[in-house]
């Protein structure tokens, strides 16, 4: 996990938001450490939710201190709408996942946790 004063959010624009962003290196996390690339990874499995079926009204995200809730899952929605391959997406959301939230319920089950 990195630490989130290290890795703040970025500046997500309307566009980027809907559309994706053709900068989306921007939006990786400089280096995904291996345990985000394993499909048994809790944080993994909700990116991979969340790049198919988006976020719902059944997603409760409880963040990490400091960080800016909206801020944080706009830039993760840039990064999902963007041109990257969905392997790349997925690791690197789930990093920042991890990163900037201390655990996603999804209805009454806790999707994954610090």
């Amino acid at each position: 996990m990195l630490d989130s004063r290290q890795f703040p959010t970025a500046t997500v624009t309307d566009a980027e938001f809907a559309l994706g962003s053709d900068r989306f290196e921007r939006l990786l996390p400089p280096t995904v450490p291996g345990e985000f690339t394993f499909e048994d990874n809790p944080w993994v499995r909700l990116s991979s939710q969340v790049l198919n079926e988006g976020i719902g009204t059944e997603h409760a995200f409880v963040q990490r201190e400091g960080v800016d809730i909206r801020a944080a899952l706009r830039h993760i929605g840039a990064l999902m709408q963007s041109a990257c391959d969905d392997a790349r997406k997925v690791a690197g959301a789930a990093c920042l996942f991890s990163t900037w939230f201390q655990y996603v319920r999804i209805g009454g089950t806790t999707a994954a946790t610090v």
